[in-house]
């Protein structure tokens, strides 16, 4: 099998993440000037349905837990038409903090939307720093991060792997490598993506192979990484990892 050139200890500027990083800092949109002013009465019902969809979808590259994009639909009715009416509000998770409030809404959210719309995952797992490391607060702490990436992922992917079936791009981003820890989290980036086109990966470690049935599989960036077995890769056009090991027996 010919595959398309593996690059080992390199990565390119996509996939340059600073481990010393600790925390996400959002920066808010900078509108211009002209805009500061306030709209009049009633203008935001006059917004054309395309202009809306293109604020809405800015304002979901910033989301947080505090204002989610479900906060735009009860501001007026042409908002919540519009809002409702842009797929890609319902099928973006780009969940990079408290994992509590996306195990919550995730299952929403895809309720909201089309049933077969592609979804772009993004997953950056938090760190834990609440008591001392071996404190029961810490224990606790880790247990229940634990259990709510392990249940979002579960709403993901579905009960048998039918919501994985969706998955157009899907990156998990573990700097810590707590996932390593996870006893099933293998499990359910075992599922079949047929759609699956973008692969990001860094800092997991599992016993098993990975994504058994991505036959799209375009893009491939591993960083970090331990597995049985890694994906299809002959239909792959870019392939970066990054490895300390031979990693020629899990191609």
């Amino acid at each position: 099998m010919a595959l398309p050139t593996v690059i080992s200890e390199a990565m390119d500027k996509d996939l340059r993440i600073d481990s010393s990083c600790t925390q996400i800092i959002d920066t808010p949109l900078k509108l211009p000037s002209q805009f500061h002013a306030p709209l009049k009465p009633g203008s935001a019902n006059m917004l054309p349905f395309d202009i809306l969809v293109e604020i809405f979808e800015n304002y979901l590259l910033e989301e947080t837990p505090k204002h989610p994009v479900e906060t735009l639909l009860p501001v007026c009715k042409s908002w919540s038409q519009a809002a409702l009416g842009a797929t890609r509000l319902w099928s973006t998770f780009r969940i990079v903090d408290n994992p509590s409030f996306w195990g919550f809404l995730i299952p929403r959210r895809l309720a909201r939307g089309p049933k077969d719309a592609p979804l772009d995952i993004y997953i950056q797992v938090i760190y834990i720093r609440a008591g001392e490391p071996g404190s029961q607060m810490r224990w606790f702490e880790t247990q229940h991060n634990e259990f709510m990436y392990l249940s979002l992922l579960r709403s993901l992917t579905g009960l048998h792997g039918e919501v994985a079936r969706r998955w157009r791009t899907f990156s998990f981003v573990d700097l810590y490598r707590v996932s390593k820890w996870w006893g099933e989290f293998g499990n359910y980036l075992s599922f079949s993506t047929p759609h699956l086109e973008k692969l990001h990966l860094h800092g997991i470690r599992v016993a098993c192979g990975i994504f058994p049935e991505a036959p799209v599989l375009k893009t491939f960036f591993a960083r970090k990484i331990r597995v049985l077995g890694f994906p299809d890769l002959r239909a792959a056009t870019t392939i970066r990892i990054e490895s300390t090991r031979d990693i020629s027996a899990a191609l």
